[in-house]
């Protein structure tokens, strides 16, 4: 698969002439914030635009999350396109994303932003991402609203968009407002910590909880149970780590919670 780096600073554009540039380079998959696109519509991924604030925006955009990445690194063995072309702030960032999808970085093709268009249109871009609005090159004609067979993404993009006047060609990619433009919404390290704790207090009466650790990040749970004797202990394990998984995606919008549930204490079985 040959390589195109398409870098230039943040705001400048890239996402906006994305299509444009990747038609003119016979190029049918685009990798933008998280999300891998081909011909113009959306085949795998996450977008950055959905992140509470910019540091996970960052961290979604250069594939960070383990099973973020496997899916796109699925979707994309699958399409196995001739050519992709790669957006970053930078040639590092790039890399960074040949890196975790598994590309090669060794040939990359550099396209340097700024080259390929206008000052005028660099400026507008600005102005526009000063009001808050980012674009995603995804073509206008692929976001047809919600329905069953619209895929999720494509429901919030819908929902983020904003309207674009004028003629809408073949390569208008969707513009939106992102969450983390208009603020953002903190969850401290102590409030996810009190959410598990009283989740394990009163969803589960067969596990109690002894001990919480967060990684750094609050991406990884360590949780160290004691557990009342029954004849399938893993099982009714299983089924408190699933339900916590669903609790802090739907509650605490993590998209991805690593959670490990350990038994260190067992009360012995009643004697007959």
């Amino acid at each position: 698969m040959k390589v195109y780096g398409l870098v230039g600073r943040s705001g400048s554009g890239k996402s906006y002439h994305a299509l444009d540039i990747a038609r003119d380079l016979d190029v049918t998959c685009i990798l933008d914030d998280g999300l891998l696109i081909f011909n113009g519509g959306i085949a795998a991924g996450f977008s950055a635009k959905f992140e509470p604030n910019r540091i996970a925006a960052v961290r979604r955009a250069v594939f960070h999350d383990a099973l973020h990445r496997a899916q796109v690194q699925h979707v994309l063995q699958q399409i196995d396109p001739a050519a992709c072309l790669i957006l970053g702030t930078s040639r590092n960032m790039v890399l960074q994303i040949c890196q975790a999808l598994g590309l090669s970085s060794m040939q990359v093709s550099w396209l340097e932003f700024e080259d390929l268009v206008s000052l005028e249109s660099i400026q507008y871009a600005s102005s526009k991402r000063n009001q808050g609005m980012h674009s995603v090159p995804v073509r206008q004609t692929q976001i047809k609203g919600s329905g069953p067979l619209v895929s999720y993404m494509e429901r919030m993009l819908h929902k983020l968009r904003v309207p674009v006047s004028g003629t809408v060609s073949e390569t208008t990619p969707i513009v939106v407002r992102p969450i983390f433009a208009s603020g953002s919404v903190f969850i401290s390290k102590r409030a996810v910590r009190q959410c598990i704790e009283l989740f394990m207090r009163h969803d589960t009466q067969n596990l109690r909880l002894k001990s919480l650790h967060l990684s750094a990040d609050d991406a990884k749970f360590q949780l160290l149970v004691h557990a009342k004797w029954q004849p399938d202990i893993r099982a009714a394990a299983l089924q408190v780590h699933q339900r916590l998984a669903t609790y802090l995606r739907e509650s605490l919008g993590l998209p991805y919670p690593h959670i490990d549930i350990q038994i260190v204490s067992l009360d012995p079985p009643e004697s007959r």
